[in-house]
């Protein structure tokens, strides 16, 4: 399957688990995700589009409070913590790093969603190693965003500089392995 791209960031949804709110609010996200999925219909016409529209899913959670996930078109799907939104795209993280027109796309996409949220900034990895861990802190735990960006530092080096233009020695190592980088990105940048 593949070491994939998720964005953490915080929001300013107080009623995240009413699914006619949060479908009526990612829907402001459609032109920006279907961009992605059209991406995709060119560079992988094999693949095939399930989600034409944002819809929310109940999941099982370790604790006595089920939570919502909710998916959309071009792989993106946001699941909500009381203080975090994580938001997953399929595409790969070294794909992500290394090849300039996808990370576009989806950067686009992944802000798109975050500023729809009410976010102010915006972590971007993979959900391999650390969030593992780290995202079931985030949905069942409740922790902050500054509490997530510790856990990520206390496992990797600092953020790299800028998720919009990736430094060519991540380049080079995501052409052999899942690059160990991260990035945060404030949301009022252009």
């Amino acid at each position: 399957m593949g070491t994939r791209t998720h964005a953490i960031t915080d929001h300013q949804v107080p009623d995240y688990r009413n699914r006619d709110r949060v479908v009526s609010l990612l829907s402001n996200s459609l032109p920006a995700i279907r961009a992605v999925s059209d991406y995709w219909r060119v560079v992988q016409p094999s693949g095939t589009e399930t989600n034409e529209n944002w819809s929310a899913y109940l999941i099982q959670s370790p604790t006595e409070d089920d939570f919502l996930r909710y998916d959309g078109p071009g792989g993106f799907s946001v699941r909500f913590g009381e203080r975090v939104a994580v938001v997953h795209a399929r595409c790969r993280w070294r794909g992500f790093l290394s090849i300039e027109p996808l990370r576009r796309i989806h950067l686009t996409a992944f802000c798109s969603i975050a500023r729809l949220l009410g976010a102010t900034r915006t972590v971007f990895t993979h959900d391999q190693g650390i969030t593992d861990d780290l995202v079931p802190a985030a949905i069942y735990a409740g922790i902050t965003q500054d509490e997530c960006i510790d856990m990520i530092q206390g496992a990797y080096d600092a953020p790299k500089p800028s998720v919009e233009e990736i430094a060519p020695e991540v380049v080079a190592e995501s052409q052999q392995k899942v690059p160990s980088v991260w990035y945060v990105k404030v949301l009022n940048e252009s």
